[in-house]
């Protein structure tokens, strides 16, 4: 029956008639640059008012927005101005693609008249053609009258007919071998499960039939001549999307829950959710393609995570190389058709259809030898093949090292094109999308470089590299990865270095950064809207530890120390944590995996671990110092800071920010006053500038309530009587205010929260002109 379709719709596509002696020219232009759009938001004019110079300059450049998730009310009308500078011979042919279930009109119209164009949707599909050939030397423009919640995904192009019966070849290529494929694998599975009677193979070859229906669909394969056009084709693919979510759902709970019951459920959520937009779509409500398809992709994350990072008693394993590849092209391609990346979404589609088959056929080729659909609580049922011992496999470390290279390919893929991505132009909305997927790329990259120092641990492979390191430099670092976190989650994120820890200590930074973002990982997935406070010290004497049960250090402890607001509750630990499995130690406590290993990886560098309730939440851990005798990295960076009798002004919201800018600033000699909001700092700054006693600079939080730091400088420069300090705004924000406005208010700096005292330190250098311009650097 499909092959039937299928050489139907062959047969039915567009062709013309050509002269022997006149060859086309291969010719395709995107119409999207010279189009405009206006929507009629109750659907009441007609192209006679439209055609108007009332309606013509209302008309907008056309910008498409594909990510909606709330429908566009009324009619678009899309002009498009044909190209004159453009020859597209022999005969140039407009097409139109609106998304499948919607129905649209075309019309060509000139000054004093208008008509429909010739043409029209073409027979079993959703694709619109129209002869432009006679209109092409006027000066006319065609207009497309289109629902308004669907012009966002119509594709209009000039094409020649070469152009037009190539593209309909390759999709009916495309079509063809992808069907032939999804009916051999779903003979293959179906012929296995009968074999074996495996719940995966049947749920793979359900899947499978989920392919065909949302390809013939897509295409425009389906037509019923008495149901309105085009609906029942939005229908099937909207379900075959949705269903084969719901297969995949319970195809993970069969093959990666075994014996946990959270597992299951998180499984079966995940169904339920599907489920439910099933039943939004069968009952009639307006569930665009952009909701099945987010579903559809957050349901294959999760799924993918799980096979990765869970290994519950009595499950299947799935290989990383079966997985990944289809998880990664699966994000790329449904990003692109969502409109998050600047990329073609009809060769998107194409690209899923292609590595969804591509993966079904791999994991059908792999689970047909029956032996990997055993776990560990069934028999082999070929006794005549011996498996590996598992002492073998988990002894072998070559196969983890070669696990997480692995891993960490694709996801660098991933990390660098968003990175790239973030160069571009982007709106607000996509900016924040592509920040979101960077920081979970990190989270995912930070908690894969944790399994892998906790798998050298438990098999006794791991060497420290101990190395000179600046404190100050190795904080601020460990702090940015984690800015975006924290703005976010509305979290203040405060840090702090005690004037007597020396800039350089020793030890081994790449573990000491695994257990610095493991603990804050931990601490960001307990804490919202709160303050996140990292302190720094150099201590001999740990926290809360008696002095003879204390590990011998002849230098002391670099302690790392970071407190926030758990709840009355607080955090407790067992003492023996460390002896513990982290299955023991999380029926035990609410510890996640990061601090589990992060704990792990302390007691490796001969260090200290603990937690102390007292009002907030304190964790804390010490590491080992050892004393330079020669100053090994080069100071040659730091301003040498000489102002003597300088006053500030410290305006902030945040007591606790208050708190360590005066801190920070006594070290360095500086006098100050300090300000919760704009409007008392705005009074403090007028006295004290009446009374003579003005303020050399003025270190200004932006993000305040009421009277943001912005607004206050801005009505600074409003008082032409009071001079104005130098400036420097402290932002957690990823976007700050923009070079030209600074520098049009006077704000000499901006700096990153949280700030160190040798970041302060130099920004005030600069901004009081201590140090030389080659000197100064940008913060």
């Amino acid at each position: 029956m499909l092959l039937l379709t299928l050489s139907t719709f062959g047969s039915a596509a567009f062709s013309i008639d050509q002269p022997v002696d006149q060859q086309p020219y291969d010719v395709s232009v995107n119409l999207e640059p010279y189009s405009s759009i206006f929507i009629d938001p109750e659907s009441t004019l007609n192209l006679d008012q439209i055609n108007t110079p009332d309606y013509l300059f209302r008309f907008a450049p056309w910008q498409k927005e594909r990510l909606y998730f709330t429908t566009k009310k009324g009619t678009a009308w899309v002009k498009i101005t044909l190209p004159k500078d453009i020859s597209v011979k022999p005969l140039p042919i407009l097409r139109l693609r609106p998304p499948p279930g919607v129905t649209l009109n075309a019309y060509i119209a000139s000054p004093d008249h208008h008509e429909l164009l010739p043409g029209g949707r073409q027979a079993s599909s959703n694709i619109y053609l129209y002869n432009l050939d006679s209109y092409m030397e006027q000066a006319s423009d065609v207009f497309v009258e289109i629902p308004a919640a669907a012009a966002d995904s119509l594709h209009a192009s000039l094409k020649s007919p070469s152009v037009i019966l190539s593209d309909q070849e390759y999709a009916n290529w495309q079509t063809g071998w992808l069907l032939a494929l999804f009916l051999v694998m779903i003979m293959m599975n179906a012929f296995n499960w009968f074999k074996y009677r495996q719940e995966a193979h049947i749920y793979l070859a359900l899947i499978c039939c989920m392919g065909p229906v949302f390809l013939i669909s897509w295409q425009g394969l389906v037509h019923v001549s008495w149901l309105e056009p085009g609906w029942l084709q939005h229908v099937m693919m909207n379900v075959s999307l949705i269903v084969g979510t719901i297969l995949l759902s319970q195809m993970a709970r069969v093959s990666l829950s075994g014996d946990s019951i959270k597992l299951t459920y998180c499984f079966n959520t995940l169904s339920i959710i599907s489920a439910s937009l099933l039943i939004l779509i069968l009952t009639g409500a307006s569930v665009s393609l952009e909701h099945s398809l987010l579903i559809n992709l957050i349901t294959t994350q999760i799924i993918w995570y799980c096979s990765l990072f869970t290994r519950a008693s009595g499950a299947l394993t799935i290989p990383a190389w079966l997985s990944t590849p289809y998880a990664i092209i699966h994000l790329i391609a449904s990003l692109a058709i969502l409109g998050v990346i600047d990329y073609n979404p009809i060769a998107a589609i194409w690209m899923l259809m292609q590595i969804t088959s591509l993966t079904i056929l791999a994991f059908s080729f792999y689970f047909g030898n029956n032996e990997h659909l055993v776990t560990d609580s069934e028999p082999v049922l070929n006794k005549s093949s011996k498996p590996a011992p598992i002492t073998q496999i988990t002894k072998d470390s070559d196969i983890f090292n070669a696990m997480g290279h692995e891993l960490r390919t694709p996801l660098n893929g991933v990390l660098g094109m968003s990175e790239l991505l973030q160069s571009t132009q982007l709106t607000p909305k996509q900016e924040n999308y592509v920040q979101t997927l960077r920081y979970a790329g990190n989270e995912l990259s930070n908690l894969i470089n944790l399994l892998s120092e906790a798998w050298k641990l438990e098999q006794s492979e791991t060497s420290l590299e101990i190395k000179p390191y600046d404190v100050n430099e190795f904080l601020n670092d460990s702090l940015y990865k984690f800015r975006f976190r924290a703005e976010q989650l509305n979290t203040e994120l405060i840090s702090f270095v005690h004037p007597d820890v020396p800039d350089i200590s020793e030890a081994d930074t790449r573990q000491l950064s695994l257990i610095m973002e493991g603990t804050l990982s931990h601490i960001f997935s307990q804490t919202e809207n709160n303050e996140v406070m990292v302190s720094v010290n150099q201590t001999s004497l740990l926290p809360g530890s008696e002095p003879e049960k204390q590990q011998d250090s002849k230098d002391g402890y670099i302690l790392f120390q970071i407190t926030y607001n758990q709840g009355q509750q607080g955090m407790n630990l067992p003492a023996d944590i460390s002896r513990l499995s982290y299955s023991e130690a999380k029926l035990q406590a609410d510890i996640s995996m990061h601090l589990y290993i992060a704990i792990k990886l302390i007691e490796a560098m001969s260090g200290q671990f603990g937690i102390m309730n007292q009002g907030s939440t304190h964790i804390w851990f010490a590491i080992p110092h050892k004393n330079q005798t020669t100053d090994i990295l080069s100071r040659e960076d730091q301003p040498n800071f000489s102002h003597k009798n300088i006053k500030a002004l410290i305006v902030d919201d945040n007591k606790t920010c208050r708190q360590v800018l005066a801190q920070q600033c006594a070290l360095m000699g500086i006098n100050t006053l300090d300000a919760e909001d704009g409007r008392e700092a705005l009074a403090m700054i007028r006295n004290e500038a009446y009374l003579g006693r003005a303020f050399d600079v003025i270190i200004l939080d932006h993000h305040m309530p009421g009277m943001n730091g912005i607004q206050m400088v801005e009505r600074l420069h409003e008082d032409s009587q009071t001079e104005i300090p130098k400036i420097i705004i402290l932002t957690g924000a990823t976007n700050p205010p923009g070079k030209q406005r600074a520098e049009r208010l006077g704000i000499s700096t901006f700096l990153t929260k949280p700030a160190g005292r040798k970041t302060l330190q130099k920004a005030l250098s600069q901004a009081l002109g201590e140090t030389r311009q080659g000197e100064t650097e940008s913060v």
